[in-house]
């Protein structure tokens, strides 16, 4: 018993995070449920902060993509010296043309303004709102698995508390034989090594006691660190009801983390097409410089230039049918995936059924092994009373009355496990 409970031990401090967490004031005296240590764990969890985190992050991403749509602006400036020049060989009599210079200066200011970009932008918007969202599946999936960490812990604080009461009336019992055997010696029908029986029980039993104790101890430390909330021997768990799954339809976060992937890729599928798409803009242009637009007037002069252009990219039209295919690859192997997952939820919660069965159909038994053993413990007792049986035969009915209570009380905390297991591999 000691050994599983130890293992157990083992295994839950592996699943709690290391370093040292912030335990609260609050006094631990109040009752606790296992969903209330949920929500604590939830709260106290480091990964819930990145909630925000998201949500900021989507808010930027989408305010940088509506500045898309604002005019584009830009100032250039240059200088220049060339070996030749444009020139007019005619002479045309009365008029003088001066030849241009070949130092040529101009500072120029161009504005663009998107009327219409295929779609892009919507499309980008759209992307950054499901990759949020996906983001935030991934944190639900993480606080699910915290979920079951807690459950551990919680169940594991629920064993070690029941074989400590189990043990406790073992005590009672063991100290009710003594003072008898004591008596008996007095009256000269016992002799000692009766008595040094007893005793090796009472010295075996503390000793079980105090690795229980010690093993409670721990997971409560454990609870301590994964919700923020001081526990110790006086904290007061509720044991959970047994509540079975409503029905056996599969509500688990991480199918809705692969809807939000494939609708990432329906968004870049979205963005794919955008692309392709023509996009229709206006232009401004106004400069200064030497010369202007008159390429015949040698002078500085100010000068502008506006209209409307389109551009249609044909090069994306090269990839454009691949990609759409690997999309529908990627789409397929999440489909892919869950079914495997859901293939594996199925296949566990069909144990986990089985296993609810049977340890239904052994604690019926546990229950008339009781009984008997109740029954065998009360005729020893009278056995060992009247002189017809040793102290050492008594002993044994003894613990096997322990063996049978420890078996029962285990059996059904693992029969509320196992539903919450069943609840928990379900989420209905």
């Amino acid at each position: 018993m000691q050994v599983l409970l130890f293992s157990a031990m083992l295994t839950l401090l592996s699943l709690v995070p290391s370093g040292e967490q912030t335990m609260g004031a609050e006094q631990t005296n109040k009752k606790y449920s296992l969903e209330e240590c949920v929500a604590l764990a939830t709260e106290n969890y480091p990964l819930i902060k990145r909630y925000n985190l998201i949500e900021q992050a989507k808010e930027y991403t989408i305010r940088n993509i509506a500045k898309s749509h604002l005019p584009q602006a830009g100032l250039s400036v240059k200088g220049s010296y060339q070996s030749d020049v444009t020139s007019i060989p005619v002479m045309i009599p009365g008029a003088i043309i001066d030849p241009m210079s070949k130092d040529q200066y101009s500072a120029l200011v161009n504005v663009e303004q998107t009327i219409w970009d295929g779609g892009l932008s919507g499309a980008y918007k759209k992307q950054s709102e499901a990759n949020a969202v996906s983001q935030r599946m991934e944190i639900e999936v993480e606080l699910y698995s915290l979920r079951e960490r807690v459950q551990n812990i919680y169940f594991g604080i629920l064993l070690a508390e029941g074989y400590i009461q189990e043990l406790l009336i073992a005590e009672r019992e063991l100290k009710r034989a003594k003072e008898r055997v004591e008596s008996y010696i007095s009256a000269g029908v016992a002799n000692k090594s009766d008595l040094s029986a007893i005793e090796v029980e009472q010295i075996s039993l503390r000793q079980r006691m105090r690795e229980l104790v010690n093993d409670k101890e721990s997971f409560l430390t454990m609870l301590s660190q994964i919700t923020g909330v001081e526990f110790n021997q006086n904290s007061t768990l509720v044991m959970p009801l047994i509540n079975s799954a409503n029905n056996k339809e599969v509500m688990r976060p991480e199918l809705n983390l692969l809807v939000s992937r494939k609708n990432i890729l329906e968004t870049e599928r979205a963005v794919i097409d955008s692309r392709s798409q023509p996009k229709l803009g206006a232009y401004l242009q106004a400069g200064y410089g030497r010369p202007g637009l008159n390429m015949l007037k040698d002078e500085f002069a100010g000068f502008y230039i506006a209209g409307i252009k389109l551009v249609w990219n044909f090069g994306s039209l090269y990839t454009k049918r691949d990609e759409l295919r690997l999309i529908s690859v990627r789409q397929s192997e999440i489909d892919t995936q869950r079914e495997v997952f859901l293939y594996n939820i199925r296949l566990k919660s069909t144990g986990v059924n089985s296993k609810i069965l049977k340890l239904q159909e052994l604690l019926e038994d546990d229950r008339k092994t009781i009984e008997l053993r109740s029954s065998l413990k009360d005729a020893a007792e009278k056995k060992l009373e009247s002189g017809t049986i040793s102290v050492s035969e008594y002993l044994r009915e003894l613990n096997m009355l322990d063996i049978a209570r420890s078996t029962l009380r285990r059996r059904e905390i693992e029969l509320i496990m196992a539903h919450t297991e069943l609840k928990y591999t379900l989420n209905n």
